[in-house]
């Protein structure tokens, strides 16, 4: 009988102070995997950081490698303007015409104009052509005015 008071006090005794155990060794368990996850989140947040700030980067040095090859194609456009500027100039076109074309200038130019009588032409006739020399001379006009503003656009764009 001692011996079952015995037991039955340690079985109490272990009963009781095992449930109050239990919730100590959960706590420090919720605890400790609450820390290990806070410690995880750190760790992840900072390899994401670490991800972005090196893209970040990245595209930076794109953007201005970017920009050196665009400073290097206006430079490059600039010297071609020029080089078309140069071959398109009179004096070398002057000069092209006389030693490879061999042309030369005209000693003197002569104009004559018919009298009015003696023209063959009907009124009709008369009016149709001046009709269309007044078109040519219109699209002369026009064309003279786009060179002209094509020479202007060359002048402003060429480096100073």
């Amino acid at each position: 009988m001692a011996e079952k008071r015995q037991s039955l006090r340690h079985s109490h005794l272990w009963t009781q102070t095992r449930p109050l155990s239990r919730p100590r060794a959960r706590l420090k368990a919720v605890v400790y995997i609450k820390i290990v996850g806070v410690i995880l989140f750190g760790f992840a947040f900072g390899l994401f950081y670490i991800y972005k700030h090196s893209q970040v980067a990245a595209i930076g040095y794109q953007i201005e490698s970017t920009k050196q090859s665009i400073a290097a194609l206006q430079r490059e456009n600039k010297r071609l303007e020029l080089m078309v500027a140069e071959l398109q100039s009179p004096e070398r076109v002057e000069e092209i015409a006389r030693s490879k074309l061999g042309m030369k200038e005209p000693a003197d130019v002569v104009l004559a104009a018919l009298p009015a009588e003696a023209s063959l032409l009907s009124e009709s006739e008369e009016a149709e052509s001046k009709e269309a020399q007044l078109e040519q001379d219109k699209e002369r006009a026009n064309a003279l005015t786009r060179v002209a503003e094509q020479l202007i656009g060359r002048a402003e764009a060429s480096p100073r």
